[in-house]
């Protein structure tokens, strides 16, 4: 039989490890806004999905320690690093969206590798980006939890081209994901050793010449997130229009 203090410390070890799994979790929300609600529309031929559009002003660049740096010995300007961030997610959602519906059986493309074909039936995804916070990834790093996260906001139209019928809103959504919650450095390694690990990441940082190689992970795997999510809306959509016979796996 366990004795108080060895129980206590399994009990303690058990909450920790719970409340570090659902520190982990990233969070991601999608809101439908339009439904369309009439006849059954004929099957696409081709699902095109355009790159979402993002104004540079909207991208909020990283605030920590590291990008700091790194941007003292960067020759690109605060406006070449947002356009280069926004580009970023956009491709990031594209191709995220082109594989999953890819995965239920549709023929999708990205706009840039559409062909016009007279007569064919067509689903388009557009969207907007409305905003893109990298946050501050030494926080993040550090401390975790939600410390320092980013986001990213979009705004997503899905529209029906039918030949001789013109174009129609068929879906739109609003979504949003943020960085994950899991614990830092501080937590995982302890203050000391956490302390040594971002001012060596930030040091090692400040050799690298070329912005691209800096710009934080997090904002590119919030919009392939936002792309996974939006497909599983999408997918409830081609099965109610008898496009695909049942949810993939």
């Amino acid at each position: 039989m366990l004795n108080l203090p060895r129980r206590r410390r399994l009990a303690t070890l058990v909450a920790s490890l719970a409340l570090l799994l659902t520190a982990g979790c990233a969070p991601t929300h999608v809101k439908p806004v339009d439904s369309y609600d009439g006849a059954q529309l004929a099957k696409p031929d081709l699902v095109i999905v355009e790159d979402f559009a993002v104004d540079a002003s909207e991208v909020k660049l990283d605030s920590g320690l590291r990008s700091r740096l790194t941007s003292l010995f960067s020759k690109a300007s605060t406006q070449q690093q947002q356009d280069e961030t926004g580009q970023k997610v956009a491709s990031a959602i594209t191709e995220s969206l082109v594989a999953e519906i890819r995965k239920m059986g549709l023929d999708a493309v990205a706009a840039d590798d559409a062909v016009p074909t007279a007569g064919q039936q067509r689903l388009r995804i557009e969207g907007q980006i409305v905003s893109i916070d990298e946050g501050n990834a030494t926080r993040r790093n550090l401390i975790g939890f939600g410390a320092g996260r980013s986001g990213v906001d979009v705004l997503t139209q899905v529209y029906y081209d039918e030949t001789g019928n013109g174009r129609r809103l068929v879906e739109s959504f609003e979504a949003d994901a943020e960085s994950s919650r899991k614990p830092g450095a501080a937590v995982t390694m302890g203050a000391g050793g956490a302390a040594g690990h971002v001012a060596t990441s930030a040091a090692a940082s400040t050799g690298l010449s070329a912005y691209s190689e800096m710009t934080s992970a997090d904002v590119g795997a919030e919009g392939k997130r936002i792309g996974r999510e939006l497909a599983k809306h999408l997918e409830t959509l081609f099965t109610r229009q008898g496009w695909i016979t049942s949810p993939s796996q």
